[in-house]
């Protein structure tokens, strides 16, 4: 996220793609194209919350895995990994979100009636499983160089998480 400080506060938010380079992408970017400044901790708490429900779900997270973890035993071991990190992301705050985040999604879409949040799924499985050894609010936000890979589109999952938008300023 970007920041502003005005007063000694200091106010966290982010922008979308087309305010911080404009015209880098003309062929994408038409006047029309939605600019956005949201408040980092709205938007972060969106998405807290929609990813404690997905994490505490066993039935989302076997189908977020889609297939990739057969094994029973290894389908509990993921479920409780992903409930323990699901209870740790309600209760320690920014930066674990940050780190998990970071080592699972691929891109954040913000529209006027909802977001959207799209996840790797082997980096989620990959996570998980880190989690699940390391047992530390930490374990599951490592990223590695070999995750930076492009992912393939039949190992993306997409989040929607529905939030109205509401205008303030003088834009």
């Amino acid at each position: 996220p970007s920041h502003a400080v005005k007063r000694g506060t200091r106010y966290r938010y982010y922008v979308s793609q087309s305010l911080v380079a404009p015209g880098s992408r003309k062929d994408e970017i038409s006047p029309s194209t939605p600019k956005w400044r949201i408040p980092a901790a709205a938007l972060e708490g969106l998405v807290r919350t929609r990813l404690v429900d997905l994490l505490s779900s066993s039935a989302e997270i076997m189908e977020a895995c889609n297939g990739a973890v057969p094994d029973a035993l290894q389908q509990q071991t993921l479920t409780r990994a992903a409930a323990m990190l699901g209870q740790r992301l309600q209760n320690h705050g920014d930066d674990g979100l940050r780190r998990f985040l970071t080592a699972t999604w691929t891109r954040i879409d913000v529209h006027p009636n909802h977001l959207t949040v799209a996840f790797d799924r082997n980096r989620l499985i990959d996570a998980l499983r880190r989690d699940d050894r390391d047992a530390a609010p930490s374990g599951a936000g490592e990223v590695r160089a070999s995750d930076t890979k492009l992912i393939q589109p039949e190992d993306c999952m997409v989040l929607s998480i529905p939030a109205t938008l509401q205008r303030a300023g003088n834009e």
